[in-house]
Protein backbone atom coordinates (compact mmCIF):
# COMPACT_ATOMS: atom_id res chain seq x y z
CA UNK A 1 0.00 0.00 0.00
CA UNK A 2 2.78 2.53 0.71
CA UNK A 3 4.99 1.69 -2.69
CA UNK A 4 1.44 2.28 -4.22
CA UNK A 5 0.75 5.64 -2.64
CA UNK A 6 4.66 6.53 -3.16
CA UNK A 7 4.48 5.85 -6.91
CA UNK A 8 1.28 7.73 -7.25
CA UNK A 9 2.92 10.73 -5.50
CA UNK A 10 5.96 10.76 -8.13
CA UNK A 11 3.49 10.62 -10.85
CA UNK A 12 1.60 13.83 -9.39
CA UNK A 13 4.70 15.67 -9.08
CA UNK A 14 6.01 14.87 -12.63
CA UNK A 15 2.41 15.89 -13.78
CA UNK A 16 2.27 19.10 -11.39
CA UNK A 17 5.91 19.75 -12.74
CA UNK A 18 4.58 19.50 -16.24
CA UNK A 19 1.58 21.43 -15.91
CA UNK A 20 3.81 24.28 -13.60
CA UNK A 21 5.50 24.35 -17.41
CA UNK A 22 3.02 24.09 -19.87
CA UNK A 23 1.53 27.16 -17.34
CA UNK A 24 4.02 29.50 -17.77
CA UNK A 25 4.77 28.80 -21.67
CA UNK A 26 0.95 29.07 -22.07
CA UNK A 27 1.17 32.12 -20.30
CA UNK A 28 3.33 34.12 -21.81
CA UNK A 29 2.63 32.81 -25.20
CA UNK A 30 -0.84 33.78 -24.73
CA UNK A 31 -0.02 37.10 -23.40
CA UNK A 32 1.92 37.91 -25.94
CA UNK A 33 0.12 36.94 -28.86
CA UNK A 34 -2.98 39.14 -27.30
CA UNK A 35 -1.23 42.18 -27.43
CA UNK A 36 -0.86 41.87 -31.17
CA UNK A 37 -4.50 40.12 -31.55
CA UNK A 38 -2.80 37.16 -33.34
CA UNK A 39 -4.13 33.65 -32.03
CA UNK A 40 -2.73 30.93 -34.53
CA UNK A 41 -3.33 27.07 -34.42
CA UNK A 42 -0.64 26.90 -32.30
CA UNK A 43 -2.15 28.99 -29.69
CA UNK A 44 -5.23 26.74 -28.98
CA UNK A 45 -3.00 23.14 -29.76
CA UNK A 46 -0.68 24.39 -26.41
CA UNK A 47 -4.50 25.18 -24.67
CA UNK A 48 -5.06 22.09 -25.19
CA UNK A 49 -2.32 20.40 -24.14
CA UNK A 50 -1.95 23.00 -20.91
CA UNK A 51 -6.16 21.76 -20.08
CA UNK A 52 -5.71 17.86 -20.47
CA UNK A 53 -2.35 17.90 -18.31
CA UNK A 54 -4.46 19.89 -15.81
CA UNK A 55 -7.51 17.10 -15.81
CA UNK A 56 -4.60 14.39 -15.63
CA UNK A 57 -3.55 15.98 -12.52
CA UNK A 58 -6.79 16.08 -11.06
CA UNK A 59 -7.35 12.60 -11.87
CA UNK A 60 -3.71 11.77 -10.16
CA UNK A 61 -4.48 13.88 -7.43
CA UNK A 62 -7.92 11.93 -7.04
CA UNK A 63 -5.75 8.52 -6.52
CA UNK A 64 -3.12 9.93 -4.67
CA UNK A 65 -6.26 10.52 -2.02
CA UNK A 66 -4.22 13.18 0.47
CA UNK A 67 -6.28 15.79 2.69
CA UNK A 68 -3.13 18.16 2.30
CA UNK A 69 -2.44 17.82 -1.16
CA UNK A 70 -6.20 18.63 -1.98
CA UNK A 71 -6.40 21.59 1.02
CA UNK A 72 -3.40 22.93 -1.32
CA UNK A 73 -4.92 22.91 -4.32
CA UNK A 74 -8.34 24.22 -2.56
CA UNK A 75 -6.57 27.63 -1.53
CA UNK A 76 -4.86 27.67 -5.24
CA UNK A 77 -8.45 27.51 -6.40
CA UNK A 78 -9.43 29.70 -4.14
CA UNK A 79 -6.92 32.68 -5.58
CA UNK A 80 -8.08 32.22 -8.96
CA UNK A 81 -11.34 32.45 -8.35
CA UNK A 82 -10.50 35.58 -6.02
CA UNK A 83 -8.42 37.15 -9.34
CA UNK A 84 -11.07 35.89 -12.06
CA UNK A 85 -13.99 37.67 -9.60
CA UNK A 86 -12.12 41.43 -9.33
CA UNK A 87 -11.19 40.48 -13.05
CA UNK A 88 -14.45 40.24 -14.00
CA UNK A 89 -15.70 43.44 -11.67
CA UNK A 90 -13.29 45.03 -13.25
CA UNK A 91 -14.64 44.21 -16.72
CA UNK A 92 -18.32 44.80 -15.92
CA UNK A 93 -17.12 48.03 -14.56
CA UNK A 94 -14.89 49.41 -17.35
CA UNK A 95 -12.22 49.42 -14.69
CA UNK A 96 -8.68 49.92 -16.62
CA UNK A 97 -6.81 47.00 -15.56
CA UNK A 98 -3.16 48.02 -15.33
CA UNK A 99 0.06 46.29 -16.21
CA UNK A 100 0.01 45.34 -12.28
CA UNK A 101 -2.59 42.81 -12.61
CA UNK A 102 -1.15 40.65 -15.31
CA UNK A 103 0.65 38.81 -12.69
CA UNK A 104 -2.21 37.35 -10.78
CA UNK A 105 -4.24 36.68 -14.14
CA UNK A 106 -1.28 34.98 -15.86
CA UNK A 107 -0.90 32.88 -12.04
CA UNK A 108 -4.33 31.50 -12.91
CA UNK A 109 -5.73 29.65 -16.01
CA UNK A 110 -7.37 32.79 -16.82
CA UNK A 111 -5.03 33.58 -19.36
CA UNK A 112 -4.73 30.53 -20.95
CA UNK A 113 -8.11 30.38 -21.35
CA UNK A 114 -8.33 33.92 -22.91
CA UNK A 115 -8.37 32.71 -27.28
CA UNK A 116 -10.81 30.08 -26.29
CA UNK A 117 -13.38 32.72 -24.75
CA UNK A 118 -12.29 34.90 -27.22
CA UNK A 119 -13.32 32.59 -30.46
CA UNK A 120 -16.96 31.64 -28.83
CA UNK A 121 -17.76 35.20 -27.52
CA UNK A 122 -16.48 36.89 -30.04
CA UNK A 123 -14.34 39.01 -27.32
CA UNK A 124 -16.67 39.56 -25.32
CA UNK A 125 -14.79 39.60 -22.27
CA UNK A 126 -17.49 39.73 -19.42
CA UNK A 127 -18.31 35.77 -20.69
CA UNK A 128 -15.33 34.68 -21.00
CA UNK A 129 -13.97 35.67 -17.59
CA UNK A 130 -17.40 34.13 -16.14
CA UNK A 131 -16.56 31.21 -17.95
CA UNK A 132 -13.30 30.93 -16.31
CA UNK A 133 -14.47 32.21 -13.23
CA UNK A 134 -17.20 28.96 -13.05
CA UNK A 135 -14.22 26.66 -14.00
CA UNK A 136 -12.30 27.78 -11.13
CA UNK A 137 -15.42 27.65 -8.89
CA UNK A 138 -15.98 23.63 -10.29
CA UNK A 139 -12.41 22.81 -9.60
CA UNK A 140 -12.34 24.78 -6.02
CA UNK A 141 -15.61 22.41 -5.19
CA UNK A 142 -13.98 19.19 -6.40
CA UNK A 143 -10.78 19.78 -4.04
CA UNK A 144 -12.98 20.76 -1.09
CA UNK A 145 -14.87 17.60 -1.89
CA UNK A 146 -11.47 15.75 -2.07
CA UNK A 147 -10.47 17.19 1.50
CA UNK A 148 -13.80 16.17 2.78
CA UNK A 149 -13.53 12.49 1.20
CA UNK A 150 -9.88 12.15 2.96
CA UNK A 151 -11.25 13.16 6.44
CA UNK A 152 -14.02 11.04 6.17
CA UNK A 153 -11.38 7.84 4.99
CA UNK A 154 -8.64 9.20 7.85
CA UNK A 155 -11.39 9.21 10.88
CA UNK A 156 -12.52 5.63 10.46
CA UNK A 157 -9.20 4.14 9.26
CA UNK A 158 -8.94 0.48 8.41
CA UNK A 159 -11.41 -1.95 9.78
CA UNK A 160 -10.49 -5.58 11.08
CA UNK A 161 -12.93 -8.02 11.44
Amino acid sequence: MEERQDRMLGRCILTGALWLGLHLFVAVQNISDSLYITFDVWTFIWMAVYTVVLLLLDVLLYFLNSRSAAKSWAGYWTFCMVVCALTLLCSYFKVQIGLWAVFPMAATPLVHWIPLWDAMFSRNSILGIGCTLLLCAAHFIYFLWLMHRGNQEESYGPVDI
